[in-house]
């Protein structure tokens, strides 16, 4: 059994998202995300190290809106994404881990 090499918990979705970049704007799906970033399918492949802006719709509250960069690609699975967080972003996406949490108990 492996490790898991991620130091924040994870809310497993998927979840919609609209992300906007360089690479493009597109409406698709979160896989996961956590505190610190996220991963997107897509078949899109945007530049390790693009800056993005995500709007993640979690079941049971409003739309989260965050800015990032793409952390690595994985063609063609998707993109991951490290979030710049600000206490706004954190407090927003703490709060929708826990509306996921709780709808799976």
């Amino acid at each position: 059994m492996t490790a898991e090499r991620r130091g924040k918990h994870r809310a497993i979705g998927p979840f919609e998202v609209t992300w906007s970049g360089t690479s493009g704007h597109r409406h698709v799906r979160v896989a996961d995300f956590s505190l610190s970033g996220c991963f997107i399918e897509d078949i899109a492949t945007p530049v390790t190290g693009e800056r993005v802006t995500l709007t993640l719709r979690v079941p049971g509250g409003s739309p989260i809106e965050a800015a990032g960069h793409v952390a690595y690609v994985n063609p063609p699975l998707g993109f991951a994404v490290a979030f710049e967080v600000d206490e706004r972003v954190a407090s927003e996406l703490a709060a929708a881990a826990r509306r996921v949490s709780q709808r799976r108990r």
